[in-house]
């Protein structure tokens, strides 16, 4: 059995922190949080407001229709199975390039293949879970 002298000796370098510099602390954490999570909310919401106002462009529209035209139309990831191709779909990178994207970085995609890019549920889908909900 090993004495009490082989056991690594703790360093104490700092008093536990407790009582109200804790209390004090951990409210200045939540308010920061806060803080940080309503700029990031703003953010976003303002982003979408440029991002979508951006898709409504001309610029915007003769981007996406060189895309689906280099690509005859036709879905680059079901390959047609659920329809056209329409509009163009931005590749993760090419959100950082927004309003002078290369065009490689774009993609034709049906609505179906565009929805599940975006983890958005399909019309089917909520069809599906309509019946489901009313039985």
């Amino acid at each position: 059995m090993p004495s009490q002298s082989d056991q690594p000796q703790q360093l104490k370098l700092f008093p536990p922190f407790e009582g109200e510099a804790y209390t004090m602390t951990l409210g200045l954490r939540r308010e920061y949080n806060q803080a940080v999570a309503a700029t990031k909310k703003e953010f976003q919401e303002r982003w979408l407001e440029h991002y979508h106002a951006y898709l409504n462009t001309e610029e915007w529209q003769a981007r996406s229709q060189a895309v689906l035209e280099r690509e005859h139309h036709v879905c680059q990831l079901c390959r047609g199975a659920n329809g056209p191709a329409s509009p163009a779909h931005h590749i993760k990178e090419a959100y950082r390039y927004l309003g002078a994207e290369p065009l490689n970085l774009l993609q034709a995609v049906c609505a179906v293949c565009h929805m599940a890019s975006h983890d958005m549920p399909t019309l089917e889908d909520l069809q599906a879970a309509t019946r489901i909900q009313l039985g």
